[in-house]
């Protein structure tokens, strides 16, 4: 069946949040892909909410968990993962739906152990004859200080040489030590201007307002969360102010103390406006 409408709007919103993040941060799929070397057509379905285009839950859960860990913006893993896997239990992945992993069908099955010995058994009988032809075509070749050599033509111990005939595995090191590496600098991210509160003992009447009119008068039931982005002075009055919580960009100030007149700024300062 297909996704709920919830689920693709709030799937989308969480999408749209990891790309401003990433244009924030200056960072492109590009980058994103050369650290996790998930393909860039993959990040744009993310961001953009086209689950159609990618695997199975478990595998795109994998990719957005990396994702958010390049962006640092983990906290928002929890949701992607409860909308992603809300409901889709005996479902099945189609165009534009998001289905459970389902693990492989049964395939190839190892050989048992008799079969496993016979192959051994003649992999040994096979390089016993090939040494023991060669032998006898060539004759028993010796190697360096008289140790037995195999890949010989010819049974004359070579003659000393001045070139070394080992080669130090200290040269690879070197030169994959010199070699250069690409590390993406991604700027710290900027505190978020926002506004949460959440009613966490019980239910609370709420009132918004901004300068050009009101943005919620509502009952905030007991659980519920209002957030809102910051761009200029909010007020807020409370039914009851002792039954909620507030986060103001980030900062938990707790649980209010004051019913009517509280402010909050984009700046980060709070307050309680004095009447006039």
């Amino acid at each position: 069946m297909p996704l709920a409408e919830e689920r693709i709007n709030i799937l989308r919103e969480l999408g749209q949040e990891v790309r401003l993040r990433r244009e924030g941060l200056g960072v492109t799929f590009e980058d994103v892909y050369q650290r996790t070397k998930i393909q860039p057509a993959y990040l744009d379905a993310l961001e953009n909410a086209d689950y159609g285009a990618l695997p199975g839950a478990v595998y795109t859960l994998g990719f957005i968990r990396t994702y958010l860990g390049i962006l640092k913006f983990d906290e928002l893993y929890p949701e992607f993962r409860h909308w992603l896997l809300k409901n889709t239990r005996n479902q099945v992945k189609d165009a534009g739906e998001i289905g459970p992993y389902d693990p492989p069908a049964p395939g190839f099955k190892l050989a048992s152990r008799f079969w496993i010995f016979v192959v051994l058994l003649l992999i040994v009988v096979g390089a016993v004859i090939y040494v023991t032809y060669s032998w006898s075509k060539d004759g028993v070749p010796w190697g360096k200080n008289g140790i037995l050599n195999p890949m010989a033509k010819n049974d004359q111990r070579p003659e000393k040489t001045d070139l070394p005939s080992v080669i130090s595995a200290d040269v690879s090191e070197d030169v994959k030590k010199n070699e250069p590496s690409v590390d993406v600098k991604i700027p710290p991210p900027e505190p978020k201007k926002e506004l949460v509160i959440k009613a966490t003992v019980d239910d609370c009447w709420l009132a918004v307002r901004v300068s050009n009119g009101i943005i919620a008068d509502r009952m905030l039931k007991k659980g519920e969360t209002f957030s809102m982005e910051l761009t200029e002075r909010v007020r807020v009055n409370y039914g009851r102010a002792s039954v909620v919580t507030v986060i103001h960009n980030g900062k938990d100030l707790g649980i209010q103390r004051n019913r009517h007149n509280n402010y909050y700024d984009p700046d980060g300062k709070s307050g309680i406006l004095q009447q006039p």
